[in-house]
């Protein structure tokens, strides 16, 4: 079986993982106590990852489309 790296499907997977052991993590670190500080981190950083790595698939796709507009 290849992992196909270019998959949406793939990366949106990779996310979901990603997201579930950070709050499982904040979780396990916290105690699951919501007054900890540590805690108001359970959705931001999952959120600012998810917009970074929208950002940087948009980079990619525009990135390979000028490339291919080139001709190289």
């Amino acid at each position: 079986m290849t992992l196909n790296w270019r998959s949406r499907s793939f990366w949106m997977t990779v996310g979901h993982f990603a997201t579930a052991a950070w709050m499982g993590y904040v979780l396990w670190r916290t105690g699951g106590n919501i007054r900890d500080p540590f805690f108001d981190l359970i959705f931001v950083v999952p959120l600012a990852g998810w917009i970074a790595g929208l950002a940087v698939a948009r980079i990619i796709v525009w990135a390979v489309a000028c490339k291919e507009a080139k001709g190289e």
